[in-house]
């Protein structure tokens, strides 16, 4: 997904910061997901609107509570 390497810098707080180059933004989008929340994109704001539709679309799913028809059919 990156253009070229990228750069992962250790700051003095223990996280940390990664800089690099995608045209993949979808895909990095999906990259950064996968830290569950743990990490923060701060540009560019393509990418940040992307992790957003994405988070408030996980959130929307669990907002309901789950269908339970499929563990009544189970049961029979």
């Amino acid at each position: 997904i990156w253009s070229e390497r990228p750069l992962l810098i250790a700051r003095a707080d223990g996280t940390l910061y990664l800089m690099g180059a995608s045209a993949h933004l979808h895909g990095l989008a999906r990259w950064v997901l996968s830290f569950a929340g743990d990490a923060e994109v701060e540009s560019p704001p393509a990418l940040r609107q992307i992790l957003r539709a994405a988070a408030l679309q996980i959130a929307t799913r669990y907002d309901t509570p789950p269908d339970d028809r499929w563990l009544q059919a189970s049961d029979s």
